[in-house]
Order: structure tokens, then C-alpha cells, then sequence
């Protein structure tokens, strides 16, 4: 058996319609959004580096710590393959691969570059165990202090989906890893 209808079946509907009242304020939003897009973007990305690894999209940067801070452990930054690899490089006063380079850290930003249809082949398997691998086996090589026999192991920052891959390297080659820090994954 069917229920009965409400004494007044448009009901439901009646603050929808209401709402359609907003359009006013939707066109609002919409040519603010549009005065934001037209407003000179400020530049990101401009810490001062070094690419120092490259990989069909990859490229590894390097930013030289404070000398007088310098630590021996060198810290790979692992952003999102989705976003830019600026999201860590901001501003001059909003960048993590800066800050972490003030306090005297030789830190390695893994940028991915722009995916494109010729990546939808790449499985986790290649990122992980062979573009993120050869990231921070380079990264640990170019932080070996001279005389030194052996790479440090990597402090290893992972951000957003890069998180999750940090994990997966770190669980597969536990031996090149200092610590890690999963961060918003």
C-alpha cells in the first residue's frame, strides 16, 4: 500500500524554489571568482635550486642548506602526483622545501611534472619502486659528505598522495629510510 500523500505534494519542493531566489548571489560569486582569475597570479616556486636528477617527467631539486645549520640528513619531499610541486614551494615566507632548508636541512623535492596520457600505463609498482626509488637513492647519494663510505639514510616527507607512496617505498626498502612523516595521506 502506497502512503498517502502530504495534504500539500509540492511541499518538498517549495524551498528549492526559494532558493532559487539566490541566483542573484550565484551570479555574484561567479564574477568575483571571475575578477580573482584576472588578478596577476604571484610567482611560486622561486626558493632558490638545483635540479640535480632527472627521469622522463621527474625532476629532483635540490636546496641547499644554511651552512652554518647543516644537518647530515637529507630530507626528499614526496608532494601529490595530482597537484604541482610548488604546493611545498609558496612563497618565499610559505615554503616548506625552504624552511626545512633554513634549518639546515639538505632538502630534495621529488616534482613530478605534468602527468599527460602518456602516463596512464604507469602502474604503482613503476612509481614507487622505480621513479620514487631512484629520487631518493640520488637524493642520498648527492647528500654523502665527502670521505664518507656510505649514503645516509633519507628523512622522507610525504604529502597527500605522495604520502601514500612514501609509505609503500619506506615498507620495500626500509634500509634507506631515517624516518618518515605521512602528512595529510
Amino acid at each position: 500500500m502506497t502512503p498517502p500523500l502530504p495534504p500539500d505534494p509540492l511541499a518538498a519542493l517549495r524551498p528549492l524554489v526559494r532558493g532559487l531566489g539566490g541566483l542573484d548571489q550565484a551570479d555574484r560569486v561567479r564574477r568575483g571568482m571571475q575578477l580573482l582569475a584576472s588578478l596577476p597570479r604571484p610567482p611560486v616556486g622561486t626558493t632558490p635550486h638545483e635540479v640535480i636528477h632527472r627521469q622522463n617527467k621527474l625532476q629532483l631539486r635540490y636546496y641547499a642548506p644554511a651552512a652554518e645549520r647543516r644537518t647530515a640528513t637529507p630530507v626528499v619531499v614526496v608532494p601529490s602526483m595530482i597537484n604541482r610541486a610548488t604546493i611545498c614551494d609558496l612563497e618565499p615566507d610559505r615554503s616548506l622545501v625552504g624552511g626545512l632548508a633554513r634549518l639546515g636541512h639538505p632538502t630534495y623535492l621529488v616534482d613530478w611534472g605534468i602527468p599527460g596520457p602518456e602516463d596512464a600505463g604507469d602502474d604503482v609498482a613503476h612509481v614507487v619502486l622505480d621513479l620514487l626509488d631512484r629520487a631518493i637513492r640520488r637524493a642520498r647519494r648527492h647528500a654523502r659528505r665527502p670521505g664518507a663510505t656510505a649514503s645516509p639514510r633519507a628523512f622522507v616527507l610525504g604529502y597527500c598522495q605522495g604520502g601514500t607512496l612514501a609509505v609503500m617505498h619506506a615498507a620495500l626498502r626500509p634500509d634507506c629510510i631515517a624516518g618518515l612523516v605521512a602528512l595529510n595521506a
